[in-house]
């Protein structure tokens, strides 16, 4: 009953990254983000369907020479890599030579062709002898393994994910990448030892972990949508005609959804929010939204956000008298020091440090 259970939650997983996958093509803008999440997600979907359907034959465990599961193995490192580049690094741009981290994929793809066709009758075997083949796929799929294991690593020191516990603060965007990132290395990891020790219950508790992600990717999707989709800017007919539509069609209700947002979910502390990263939340335009802030808030976004960053600096000193400005400032949204003094010091006329020795004062009762 519980192997039955855990082989259906399998399933469910691979029939989700299956519907990840097809979900890619039909956004109306489609971007490098949504490619990549595409092989991703169909890479993921050939492991756990295969898997799957080994375990009802009762093979159990995914043999040396299953050759999709070796292609997925390939292409699934470069391409999460190049999605990372394209969430954190702002200058990278998709060009031919991004291409070369495929290259090894081409090259166990044409390896499985030439397996394919060697096996049919009326073609001249590569191979005359079966244990060359052998021996040549087995490296092939643990240089598939070793390869997603240096490009998930290449992403955890990038991200500088040793680091993330001492930071003061760290923005969602970076939180949902760090989880993600060390699951699929947890996954890569029990791949490889799955693949040495030929043991099935590796083989499904690796499958199992896959599904959990799966579930966690689906959860952060619908809390953090912008992170799948592509913020690049559009041609600029498409960026004319927003900015044309600079109108709101329920101001009040967008008002609302605003409010909510920042009192309740109070994104603000994310010291990666943007302009961009808002409207994709609230479902309009930054052009909108920015126009939005000017005509009903009576304000930018920059000046929005930071009203709300400053009254939770204020907070916070009155809830924490001793705690250092540097970890109230970090906490509240402010990615430095040096920003914090300047905003906080604009909108309240008082640097925080005479700000605070002023608000003591005040409660410290006359004896």
């Amino acid at each position: 009953m519980v192997l039955n259970l855990a082989d259906s939650y399998i399933l469910f997983g691979g029939f989700l990254a299956f519907l990840f996958a097809v979900s890619q093509f039909v956004r109306e803008k489609r971007g490098v983000k949504n490619y990549m999440l595409f092989i991703i997600f169909s890479s993921i979907a050939i492991i756990q369907l295969q898997q799957y359907f080994l375990m009802a034959g009762g093979n159990g465990v995914v043999k040396v020479g299953d050759h999709p599961v070796m292609l997925a193995q390939f292409v699934l490192g470069p391409s999460l890599y190049i999605f990372y580049c394209t969430v954190f690094n702002k200058k990278f741009s998709f060009a031919n030579k991004t291409l070369i981290h495929y290259i090894p994929a081409l090259c166990a793809f044409l390896l499985v062709l030439a397996i394919v066709l060697s096996e049919r009758s009326g073609f001249v075997s590569l191979f005359p002898e079966p244990q060359i083949k052998e021996q040549l796929v087995r490296l092939f799929h643990s240089f598939g393994i070793v390869s997603g294991l240096i490009y998930l690593s290449a992403i955890f020191f990038q991200l500088d994910l040793f680091s993330l516990p001492s930071r003061h603060s760290v923005g969602k965007t970076t939180m949902v990448a760090a989880a993600a990132t060390a699951w699929l290395l947890a996954i890569m990891v029990a791949l490889t030892a799955t693949y040495l020790f030929n043991n099935p219950r590796y083989a499904r508790a690796t499958m199992f972990l896959i599904s959990s992600f799966m579930l966690f990717w689906f959860i952060m999707g619908q809390k953090y949508p912008y992170i799948f989709h592509d913020l690049k800017k559009g041609s600029k007919r498409e960026k004319k005609g927003r900015e044309n539509e600079s109108s709101v069609k329920n101001p009040e209700m967008l008002k609302l959804r605003i409010t909510l947002l920042m009192e309740e979910e109070r994104i603000f502390c994310d010291e990666d929010l943007s302009l961009s990263r808002l409207s994709m939340m609230l479902d309009v335009s930054p052009h909108q939204l920015s126009a939005f802030l000017n005509s009903y808030m009576h304000s930018n976004f920059n000046s929005y956000i930071n009203e709300y960053r400053v009254k939770e600096a204020i907070s916070q000193m009155k809830d924490n008298p001793h705690r250092s400005l540097l970890d109230i400032a970090l906490s509240s949204g402010f990615n430095s020091k040096s920003v914090f003094y300047d905003v906080f010091t604009r909108s309240t006329g008082k640097s925080p440090a005479r700000f605070r020795s002023n608000l003591q004062n005040e409660i410290i009762p006359e004896l």
